[in-house]
């Protein structure tokens, strides 16, 4: 099975686990990696990569 996204549309849309737990927000994109924010006092970021 393959997938196309494109993940500038990811940008501002809330990310989920695979048990539904909340990881937060994309706030960027770049060079294969998202960053993800979550919270609104105590900031939790992160980066991951896409693939």
């Amino acid at each position: 099975m393959s997938y196309s996204i494109d993940w500038i549309d990811t940008i501002k849309k809330e990310t989920k686990g695979i048990n539904g737990k909340d990881f937060g927000e994309v706030q960027d994109v770049s060079n294969g990696y998202f960053l993800v924010q979550r919270g609104v006092v105590n900031k939790g970021r992160f980066c991951t990569s896409i693939f």
